[in-house]
């Protein structure tokens, strides 16, 4: 499975998601990082969904955390990749609600820094809407988070697994 992530992760990314041209070299930033999750056994949840046997699509998600509350299971959505000829075709936005299903009960804060559209489909609001932000800077229309149903967070900083700080 580890290398039909990696696979994945390199034929998506090849691609800057945001200029949408070609990276120079032939490995994306994502890459490296995967692999570090991977290597430190930092990998909390890994999703798949498959077709016709092959691996099309991939959810990872790793330890994070609240410093508003230390003792909240909060679980960062750390990389998400669609093979390029299966994208914008519903594969992601089905792996990622049935994904998002699957952990129901099993956290309290699901977050992602992401396309604030995409995310918002799998039920991901705006972090700021509920007094919170992130250790990175992005727009904050892309902080988005998930709290488990009818829970209530102080305001503070939500923050990704150290290995994500090493690739930023």
């Amino acid at each position: 499975m580890r290398q039909a992530v990696r696979e994945i992760t390199r034929a998506a990314f090849i691609i800057d998601p945001v200029t949408q041209r070609r990276i120079e070299g032939d490995t994306p930033p994502e890459l490296p990082m995967v692999d570090a999750f991977f290597a430190q056994d930092a990998v909390d949840h890994l999703h798949v969904a498959e077709e016709g046997g092959r691996i099309a699509a991939y959810v990872m998600y790793s330890r994070g955390a609240l410093d508003s509350d230390p003792g909240l299971s909060a679980e960062g959505l750390t990389i998400m990749g669609v093979l390029p000829e299966r994208q914008r075709q519903g594969i992601g936005t089905a792996l990622l609600r049935w994904s998002v299903a699957r952990l129901k009960g099993s956290y309290d804060l699901l977050f992602v820094l992401g396309h604030p559209e995409f995310y918002a489909r799998a039920g991901f609001v705006e972090a700021e809407s509920l007094g919170l932000r992130f250790t990175y800077e992005a727009p904050k229309e892309a902080c988005r988070v998930l709290l488990r149903e009818g829970l209530r967070v102080e305001p503070g900083v939500v923050s990704y697994h150290p290995i994500v700080g090493e690739f930023c």
